[in-house]
């Protein structure tokens, strides 16, 4: 959301060097995976009719018109995969569906995020850290228009957006895992010392969207926060936000005896949702509410 020249300053006042090398094995991937994988479990087990249409939408086509049906688990990696730069992390280079997505959309790397000062107890329209394309707009925007039975019920064009039903379908369930992450929907701004926490929707340019000015830096969501003392070990991770997204899902996967597969993590969390999650609210509300 920053200009470029800003986040390089900024990662000077908090001296990391973004390019240090990351494993390709713990990027958020299994993360996403497995929260597509309760989605497919959660669907097929209670909503099979639902899940007949959620997998017809994400078939493709072959040339003989066969078609090829895909999980929520399989596609839920594809708007990272679609990121430029991003084949040592996805495994594979950026096929021509995710290729498409990314020339239509040429503003989707800031889907996945909102930035919301610490300091805020809920989402604030237009405050410091929003956008009309974060996760939260991106969420309710791809609801409406899944959910969209004529023309007239689709959401209301945003710039710089255009989705095909397949392409909404797993975008969202990729965004569902970004919004729950919490580095994904807050970030802690501080004063030009890197030490003293400000909300900058009372300091700095008043005038600027973000309320930035040149006295508050931002930490990215925990990307510009480096972890003290050595790495982690399973695996390496040089940031708070890398650690979150790779280094918890793995001990998290083992603290509950199922080691590294995906599928019985899965499983497990499917079978036993927390409790006091549940919304009574109808869908194109939760963002905000997950937000919050």
């Amino acid at each position: 959301m920053l200009t470029v020249p800003y986040r390089l300053a900024i990662a000077a006042c908090f001296g990391l060097l973004l390019a240090a090398p990351r494993p390709a094995a713990a990027w958020d991937y299994p993360g996403h995976r497995i929260v597509g994988a309760i989605a497919d479990q959660i669907l097929q087990r209670y909503y099979p009719a639902v899940a007949a249409k959620v997998y017809y939408t994400l078939a493709t086509k072959g040339a003989a018109g066969d078609l090829t049906y895909r999980s929520l688990s399989q596609v839920a990696v594809f708007p990272d995969c679609a990121k430029p730069n991003n084949e040592r992390w996805c495994g594979r280079p950026s096929s021509d569906e995710e290729k498409a997505y990314a020339a239509d959309n040429k503003g989707h790397a800031a889907f996945h995020y909102t930035d919301v000062p610490l300091q805020r107890t809920q989402y604030e329209e237009n405050s410091a850290g929003t956008e009309k394309t974060d996760v939260v707009h991106m969420i309710e925007y791809v609801v409406r228009q899944l959910r969209a039975k004529t023309p007239a019920d689709k959401p209301a064009k945003i710039a710089g957006v255009k989705l095909t039903d397949s392409e909404a379908l797993w975008l969202l369930v990729h965004l569902v895992g970004d919004i729950h992450q919490p580095m994904h929907v807050g970030a802690r701004y501080y004063a030009s010392d890197c030490k003293t926490p400000v909300d900058p929707n009372t300091t700095g340019n008043a005038g600027n969207h973000f309320g930035i000015g040149t006295t508050v830096a931002e930490t990215q969501g925990g990307n510009f926060i480096a972890l003290d003392g050595p790495a982690p070990a399973i695996p390496p991770a040089d940031n708070l936000h890398f650690y979150w997204d790779g280094t918890a899902v793995v001990q998290a996967m083992q603290a509950a005896g199922v080691g590294n597969s995906e599928a019985d993590f899965a499983k497990l969390l499917a079978a036993s949702p927390p409790n006091g999650l549940a919304t009574t609210e109808p869908p194109e509300k939760w963002p905000r509410l997950w937000v919050a």
